[in-house]
């Protein structure tokens, strides 16, 4: 997991936004885990995609370095605070660490442990 990082732009080494989505969504259905891209007409700030397997996970994803907006960071506290669960990254890695905790659910408290320690950098 990473720490907060400078909020720069990605460097021409670093995958955009939509190539991490891409990468994401290729590694979750490797896994048998479902992904849907989500939008919500007149809700711009909801995460990007929707990660399913024996649980639902929204995650926003962002290019290296970035961070969630106010107002996606207002959404992805939201979603949790209503018994959901939702977060973001930044990487492949952070991804895969996430799918993987989904694909083994059984180990629930994993996700709770990420989804906090992820999500805490953006209360910083």
């Amino acid at each position: 997991m990473r720490t907060m990082g400078d909020n720069t732009k990605p460097h021409n080494n670093m995958p955009a936004e939509s190539q991490l989505e891409n990468e994401i969504r290729k590694y979750a259905e490797s896994q048998g885990v479902l992904t849907y891209k989500f939008t919500s007409p007149g809700n711009a700030k909801v995460p990007d995609r929707i990660l399913i397997k024996e649980v639902t996970v929204f995650l926003e994803v962002k290019a290296a370095g970035e961070l969630p907006d106010d107002g996606q960071t207002e959404e992805i506290f939201r979603i949790n605070a209503v018994g959901g669960h939702a977060t973001w990254c930044d990487s492949l890695t952070d991804a895969k660490e996430l799918i993987d905790t989904i694909k083994d659910w059984g180990a629930g408290q994993h996700l709770e442990d990420f989804i906090f320690q992820q999500n805490l950098i953006l209360e910083l």
